[in-house]
């Protein structure tokens, strides 16, 4: 956990965004928000930003050319609200700004010291050249987006400033909320070991990235829990458009079972009831 990420202005929800928004905590005049992730829910965060027009500080590890972004797996076509986003990414990124070069000491107290000084805002994202920099805005589809690839989050701090770092820089900027979004492990605390052998790598937790449950490809049965189904990001469907699927293959598949069984839905070869 990054020191400070526990403060009540950050947060771990897109939910917590749209709340804002639509309560009027936020709008054009307000401090950037500030959005940690460079996957799908961070996109969703920043189109729900762009819509209402509150200024964004888009944070992330990756390069924008990094081959394992997920917009480089979508087909522009049936995507092409996150392939703008991707385009901000690559266009709209922070270039000078607020810095400290040289090699840093200290933990993340001592940063938030040196860039106490620091701009507020961001700087221009396409002429920004000093460290004090007036906040501006960046040229392209939504001028109050800036992008910070190839950094993270050192520190948040009480008087809702965040701390970044690059490769060799220091940056801080005031924020009105933080979303870290940068994905999370399931709950599964209601299955042995929590479901962990249920996953392609029984050795590994389950991720919906890396290690998600190893399903039947038609009847999203678990092949190593029959009678147990599962969908979504848990078998590695990370987009709401997939849902219908898991849930048709699922109901295709029980149906087919009470018809099999005259009314009694039970495991394939087995006498336990579902």
């Amino acid at each position: 956990m990054v020191l400070g990420e526990d403060l009540p202005f950050v947060f771990h929800s897109i939910s917590d965004l749209g709340l804002a928004v639509s309560q009027k905590r936020l709008d054009a005049t307000s401090d950037p928000v500030l959005i940690v992730g460079a996957g799908l829910s961070a996109a969703d965060a920043v189109l729900c930003a762009r819509g209402a027009r509150v200024p964004v500080l888009h944070v992330f590890r990756k390069g924008v050319d990094d081959p394992d972004l997920i917009f480089k797996q979508l087909p522009k076509t049936l995507y092409p609200e996150y392939h703008k986003v991707y385009h901000m990414m690559r266009s709209q990124t922070e270039s000078g700004g607020s810095s400290s070069n040289g090699p840093q000491q200290g933990g993340g107290m001592a940063s938030s010291v040196l860039c106490a000084k620091m701009c507020s805002k961001p700087p221009a994202a396409s002429n920004a050249s000093t460290t004090t920099t007036n906040a501006g805005t960046a040229a392209g589809p939504f001028p109050e987006y800036t992008s910070f690839p190839e950094h993270c989050v050192l520190s948040f701090q009480p008087d809702r400033r965040c701390v970044l770092q690059g490769n060799s820089s220091l940056k801080a900027f005031r924020i009105s909320m933080a979303l870290v979004l940068i994905g999370t492990y399931p709950n599964l605390c209601f299955l042995k070991g929590q479901g962990q052998y249920l996953g392609l790598d029984p050795t590994k937790p389950i991720s919906c990235k890396q290690n998600p449950i190893d399903i039947h490809p038609y009847t999203f049965e678990c092949t190593k829990e029959p009678g147990l189904f599962a969908m979504g990001p848990l078998v590695g469907d990370n987009f709401v458009r997939f849902l219908k699927g898991g849930a048709l293959a699922i109901a295709s598949c029980l149906l087919k079972r009470v018809k099999k069984k005259k009314g009694k839905v039970i495991t394939n070869g087995g006498d336990d009831f579902i």
